[in-house]
């Protein structure tokens, strides 16, 4: 399970909130992990999962239109690409003897990528968000 770190936050509220969120959502996934569940919580999670991250992506990706931002091409790709691996899982989660091994290999990438996008990628917004006074 992971703990947000305020030394994640970019300091535009709303994306901070966000990204709380996100975290939360990664860590129920994992919590199914061990745990003799009925098949219908993971699809479930991965659901809400997917369903918060259109959202999330949207917003960011609006914000980014509404300041130009010039790296928008490519961070709208690493949202693309993290669509289309959740929706591989997604995939595979429906087969009901789905490994707990596939679904810690899925939680440890979710992970991984989420903590290098915020620490990496969504750091290089922030200056001109904050220019433009976006919350």
């Amino acid at each position: 399970m992971r703990t947000w770190k305020k030394s994640w936050n970019v300091d535009i509220p709303s994306i901070d909130n966000q990204h709380v969120n996100m975290i939360k959502a990664i860590n129920a996934l994992e919590g199914f992990l061990g745990e003799k569940r009925i098949h219908f919580d993971i699809n479930k999670l991965i659901r809400a999962l997917s369903k918060y991250t259109k959202v999330h992506f949207s917003h960011e990706e609006i914000m980014m239109k509404q300041v130009e931002f010039p790296m928008y091409d490519e961070h709208k790709q690493e949202h693309l690409d993290f669509k289309e691996k959740l929706l591989i899982f997604e995939t595979q989660a429906l087969n009901k003897d789905i490994p707990d091994q596939v679904i810690q290999d899925f939680c440890d990438y979710l992970n991984r990528w989420l903590v290098f996008h915020i620490l990496n990628s969504d750091r290089k917004y922030v200056d001109i968000f904050k220019q433009h006074q976006l919350k």
